[in-house]
């Protein structure tokens, strides 16, 4: 989601200004100034330009949502989150009335 760019030695991304007032990576691609591929609107978009946060889940620096920058969820299925999800699922109660339908 991150475009190609240095970083200062402040941590923050040296990113091209355009003429038109756009961010751009070193690949000439819209970023924002956190440096996360975006669409013209500001929605955090992936490599593909598929949406991924929009632009009011963004906090004021336009940096995504704090869960997902440090990493407490993770994708791996041995993850806590993941398996209080499959959990839930598995423990989910049993409406009659949902089967008698079938």
């Amino acid at each position: 989601m991150q475009g190609d760019y240095e970083m200062d030695p402040a941590g923050m991304p040296i990113l091209d200004r355009k003429s038109d007032g756009g961010l751009r990576d070193k690949q000439d691609r819209l970023v924002n100034q956190k440096g996360y591929f975006v669409d013209t609107i500001g929605n955090v978009v992936d490599v593909n330009g598929y949406l991924v946060f929009e632009v009011n889940l963004l906090d004021e620096t336009q940096d995504i949502p704090e869960l997902f920058r440090m990493n407490l969820l993770r994708s791996e299925s041995d993850s806590s989150i993941s398996q209080l999800m499959e959990d839930l699922e598995q423990n989910a109660p049993y409406d009659e009335e949902d089967d008698a339908a079938v």
